[in-house]
């Protein structure tokens, strides 16, 4: 199966024992947790800022301050809610906000999670000593004008690796397979996610390591950002199935300025390409209509679907040429196979009103020829039986459709 995950992310001052729970309580209280929203995660404040490892056992050690009954009592309190949690580490020797990371300590650090009864962990990767200085060419980030595998460079010409190589030989996975290694020693099960920013081709060797990888730097809560990252991950699509995501960054609906059709875009992609879906955002800041785009359980039921794990895929880029790169114009027009049906999405990048046509012989699987029922996955609407589907789509929005048996022969 998938991944259903909440992210639970406060900033130091405000991440607390009784705000992490008090969190967990509205996963249940708002429907979140019944659509499948079950993991509540902490951000790397949970852990000492002065001395972050006990000097004779080496184990790390939480914040007394914030949770002073520790953390084993936290995931009691959240598994007898139901729900499971998860925990932050890094690869490096410290973590981005400069507390003990985990490198060199994997196996004492696996084990102290298991302890505390952790179901989830996130590497980060921090703070790399000179000696993992990462091989020749790992230092080079995705260049996201060209990306890699698509007649594209790295930033940096003169770290181009040899044809030769195999980005599965990368001190990236050396290093990030030690977690792996360690967490599979134990006696229970610890869903290990990086976020190696999409460093060393990530995509080639993540599910050799983990559940899911960070294929960027980290998402901002603003449209250009968001454009940017599903252009760059269209490219990459054939490395997700089941128990295998690029992990696109959290969802930033109900924060920065979004408008309600960008929010409608943000999450339908996200859920169609079948990245882990965790929510960032405060959830008593979430208005109605926010959280109704969050609780979209037909787009939930295709991310999470039992039977077919490969995501929707671009059939037709629509403004550019099909399989062209650009990072302010992705593909247009997406469909994927679901246990119900076919989901088909039409995005409009435009800031105007724009007419879209949805042909199901485009469809990748879908015979031309037939009317199909369909259903519109926002607005809940029957359609009918249609031969093909034909909508108004506003500035920033996408629609989705869901495609289901044949109504009539040719």
């Amino acid at each position: 199966m998938f991944l259903w995950l909440a992210s639970l992310l406060f900033a130091s001052s405000a991440l607390t024992r009784d705000n992490f729970i008090r969190t967990a309580e509205q996963l249940i209280e708002l429907g979140l947790s019944e659509l499948g929203y079950e993991y509540v995660n902490m951000d790397e404040w949970w852990s000492a800022a002065e001395i972050g490892r006990d000097n004779k056992t080496l184990r790390l050690r939480h914040n007394e301050e914030t949770f002073p009954g520790g953390l084993k009592s936290v995931a009691d309190d959240v598994h007898e809610l139901g729900l499971k949690i998860g925990i932050y580490a890094d690869s490096g020797t410290y973590t981005c906000g400069k507390r003990s990371g985990s490198l060199y300590y994997e196996e004492i650090d696996a084990m102290t999670w298991d302890e505390w009864c952790m179901d989830y962990v996130k590497v980060d990767n921090c703070n790399i000593p000179e000696t993992w200085a990462q091989d020749l060419w790992n230092g080079c980030h995705p260049d996201y004008d060209r990306p890699w595998g698509q007649n594209g460079t790295c930033a940096d010409m003169t770290r181009q690796p040899p044809e030769w190589w195999n980005w599965k030989w990368s001190s990236q996975k050396v290093r990030h397979d030690r977690m792996r290694d360690a967490l599979a020693k134990l006696n229970r099960t610890i869903v290990l996610s990086i976020c190696n920013w999409g460093q060393a081709h990530v995509e080639q060797w993540g599910n050799e390591t983990a559940v899911s990888w960070r294929m960027t730097d980290d998402i901002d809560a603003n449209w250009v950002r968001i454009i940017e990252i599903l252009a760059y991950n269209t490219f990459y699509l054939n490395y997700v199935d089941f128990w295998g995501h690029n992990d696109m960054d959290m969802l930033q609906i109900g924060n920065g300025n979004l408008s309600l059709a960008e929010a409608r875009t943000h999450f339908s992609l996200w859920a169609a390409l079948k990245s882990p879906l965790l929510i960032s955002t405060p959830l008593e800041d979430l208005s109605e209509r926010e959280l109704a785009i969050l609780k979209n359980k037909d787009l939930i039921d295709f991310n999470q679907d039992p039977i077919f794990g490969k995501p929707a895929t671009p059939y037709k880029w629509g403004t550019n040429p099909d399989w062209t790169y650009n990072k302010t114009f992705l593909a247009e027009f997406y469909a994927g196979q679901s246990s119900q049906g076919f989901l088909v999405l039409m995005f409009n990048p435009f800031n105007n009103t724009e007419f879209k046509v949805a042909n199901w012989g485009e469809v990748p699987g879908l015979p031309g020829g037939f009317s199909y029922w369909v259903k519109n996955m926002w607005s809940g609407e029957d359609i009918g039986c249609m031969e093909r589907v034909s909508m108004q789509v506003g500035p920033h929005d996408t629609a989705v459709l869901l495609v289901g048996g044949k109504c009539s022969a040719p």
